[in-house]
């Protein structure tokens, strides 16, 4: 079987290179967000340029790995040497890579690796590259899909519980049921759906964007800034010289009948307004419609 090359996900580098921004952490772990493209880590991600080329794996080696890592299974661990703000990846660097390429949806045939090869991927790589990607959104689907879909039913489940014990206890026995899904051979996107059968996650609504609200024990923002478009603004006083909305906090009230015309001081002759629209605002715009009126009758 044709082999899946991953070589232009992490950057070659000599090895002496002296890197040119501060010192960088030392990672005694991984988190695979920091393999997205716009990831610090990611950025300073490097093999030496001797390493040998990272495309000795074929499709199915690639979606295991991956599949490895959704099930928390052992991974073995990545050798990497830290330079200034550059870490050199020592031994590994098929099995980063194989994450990388899951997490940028680029295996052989993405952004980055068309920039590497100049825009002139041959056919065969580009074909091994769709092959892997089809198998892997078939066993266990995209790393975009997954984030989202957790993205969305993490937020529905800390809104409902909160960030407290009781959430993060919540939240401990989502990720085993997900895990217990994975591991039965449930699709990605079936996952939702068979979680939302079970009494405890019947409030989950898969379809749900990530950003939205829903009905749980508390209201949400969206839900409470909702209310008070609906309700308050329609009935929200506003200025009669302007016809804008006067907030509560900058009021003037103002002589309908200016007491100059004889106007007075009671309720009846009284309008709530803005403070500007009732000091130069107001006087400018009977000051124009007076040299309007002066100009007809002449």
């Amino acid at each position: 079987m044709a082999h899946v090359n991953l070589d232009a996900l992490i950057v070659r580098e000599d090895f002496e290179v002296v890197g040119e921004g501060g010192e960088a952490p030392t990672k005694p772990s991984i988190e695979i967000r920091e393999l997205e493209h716009d990831q610090f880590f990611f950025g300073g991600l490097r093999k030496p340029d001797f390493q040998r080329e990272t495309s000795e794996w074929d499709p199915k080696r690639v979606a295991g790995l991956v599949r490895t890592f959704l099930k928390d299974d052992l991974i073995p661990g990545v050798i990497l040497w830290k330079n200034k703000d550059l870490y050199f990846v020592i031994d590994g660097s098929h099995r980063l890579s194989a994450l990388i390429a899951w997490v940028q949806n680029d295996y052989g045939d993405g952004e980055r690796s068309q920039k590497f090869w100049g825009h002139s991927i041959p056919e065969e790589q580009l074909k091994i590259a769709q092959k892997t990607r089809e198998l892997i959104e078939k066993e266990f689907g995209s790393y975009k899909s997954h984030r989202e879909a957790n993205r969305s039913l993490l937020n529905q489940i800390i809104r409902k519980f909160g960030t407290k014990e009781s959430g993060t206890k919540h939240l401990v026995n989502f990720y085993e049921e997900v895990l217990k899904m994975f591991e039965a051979g449930v699709q990605t996107d079936n996952i939702p759906g068979r979680l939302q059968e079970q009494p405890e996650y019947s409030y989950l609504q898969p379809d749900e964007s990530p950003y939205l609200g829903v009905t749980p024990t508390r209201f949400s923002t969206q839900v409470k800034s909702g209310l008070v478009i609906q309700e308050l603004l329609p009935t929200a006083p506003r200025c009669p010289i302007c016809g804008g909305l006067v907030p509560r906090q900058a009021i003037s009230v103002d002589h309908i009948e200016r007491l100059e015309d004889g106007g007075k001081s009671i309720p009846e002759n009284a309008q709530i307004t803005h403070p500007y629209c009732n000091t130069g605002y107001k006087e400018q715009k009977r000051a124009i419609k007076g040299e309007r009126q002066s100009s007809r009758s002449r």
